[in-house]
């Protein structure tokens, strides 16, 4: 009889293309893959992978159980992110993801408005600069910028758009003067984005598409980091509204009404499963937000 962990190995092996690569991912010894390997081979009576130089090869044998084979990964990873689902249900907790800025003024009124109604509920708040993998049980909700979350595993709510505007600091204004517009920008120097931040979000390709890539002299990956800099610097740089106004030495100049950006609330499908986190999500998105959401 074969273990289900050597067919975790197996599905590694066959991704990696070799056992070191499988190793590596697993965070095991190469030659315990190999060995397993063998045992799986040895239990299952067949020949799952061809060894050369190059490393390992999926035989026709292999290939005939790989859809099974990954069929029964998916079940283990839905059964891994289940048990946290319900661990977190058992506990009346769940768990948000939002970028840094989000929690001050989009996400805390929301919880706390929740706890009003519910005290038992706990909320377990991550503030990832990068999305989670709700999936694999992550966090319960998420929310989340961008054009669209196209994704057959999440449920998903959109819950309005962000507006967003130019900023710089006080002692900017006082040496070059306040932009008032996009067209006001040119030739001035400007934070901007990393790449796949700026492919994600439609708002900064909005700007980035009526400025000059010789203007931006530095690249963020999140807004907090650039409202930070931007505080003491001679430079101008596109915010989330709520996360400019919330730093002292910065100035709104102007916004503009390519300056939007959808906002979302998703969870994964098991997780929808739980009453508590179905019945969160309704009033998130019934609740009225604040300070730079505008609802549609």
């Amino acid at each position: 009889m074969f273990e289900w962990s050597d067919i975790r190995i197996m599905l590694a092996v066959a991704s990696a293309g070799s056992t070191l690569g499988a190793a590596k991912c697993l965070h095991m010894n190469q030659t315990t893959v190999s060995r397993r390997i063998q045992a799986l081979e040895h239990a299952l009576g067949l020949t799952l992978f061809e060894r050369d130089t190059r490393g390992y090869a999926l035989t026709l044998n292999g290939k005939a159980l790989l859809e099974l084979a990954e069929a029964m990964g998916g079940t283990a990873k839905r059964i891994e992110t289940l048990s946290r689902s319900i661990a977190r249900g058992t506990k009346g907790s769940i768990k948000i993801s939002a970028a840094p800025d989000m929690h001050p003024y989009w996400v805390n009124p929301v919880t706390t408005a929740y706890r009003k109604k519910n005290p038992e509920v706990f909320f377990d708040i991550d503030d990832a600069v990068f999305n989670v993998d709700l999936g694999a049980g992550e966090a319960d909700i998420a929310v989340r910028s961008g054009d669209e979350i196209q994704d057959e595993e999440l449920v998903v709510r959109k819950l309005g758009k962000c507006v967003w505007a130019i900023f710089c600091s006080k002692t900017y204004v006082r040496k070059f003067g306040m932009p008032r517009s996009i067209e006001d920008l040119a030739n001035r120097e400007m934070f901007f984005y990393s790449p796949a931040i700026v492919d994600r979000l439609k708002v900064l390709r909005y700007l980035g598409e009526r400025i000059k890539p010789e203007q931006v002299v530095q690249t963020f990956r999140a807004p907090t980091a650039l409202s930070r800099t931007l505080e003491f610097s001679y430079a101008v740089g596109l915010l989330p509204v709520v996360a400019g106004a919330s730093r002292p030495e910065l100035v709104q100049c102007f916004t503009d009404p390519g300056f939007r950006q959808n906002v979302w609330l998703a969870t994964s499908r098991d997780s929808y499963q739980r009453p508590l986190v179905r019945d969160f999500m309704k009033f998130f998105g019934d609740f009225t937000l604040k300070d730079g959401v505008t609802l549609v």
